[in-house]
């Protein structure tokens, strides 16, 4: 994961709440790059800021924050969430415990998603 590249843009995420096409492309890119590594990938813990602005526990890791994001601007169809899919890799690659994956998953389930 470039993630000067990825904190750029979760930081201008959260100077306005908006990002360009192109920027979401690129988070879109790093988040499917880091299922399709299949466990391979390390990830590194988010800033604080970042994760409580998204109601994401402390500790959460960076692709976590850019799947809630994208859940957030570009929600897939039905209940399907990124959030969900990419936290549930981390717990069967021992990268978090249940424990952390229940409450992510908490704040999944009531993550406010853009309108459509």
């Amino acid at each position: 994961m470039r993630s000067n590249d990825v904190a750029e843009i979760i930081a201008i995420w959260a100077a306005d709440h908006t990002l360009s096409r192109r920027k979401k492309a690129f988070l879109e890119t790093v988040y499917n790059q880091f299922i399709e590594a299949d466990g391979m990938a390390i990830p590194d813990v988010a800033g604080h800021a970042y994760a409580s602005q998204l109601d994401l526990p402390p500790g959460s890791f960076t692709i976590q924050v850019v799947a809630a994001l994208l859940d957030r601007l570009a929600p897939l169809p039905g209940s399907e969430r990124r959030l969900m899919e990419v936290t549930e890799q981390l717990v069967e690659f021992d990268h978090i415990s249940r424990g952390a994956a229940d409450a992510t998953y908490e704040a999944a389930l009531y993550l406010p998603l853009a309108p459509g």
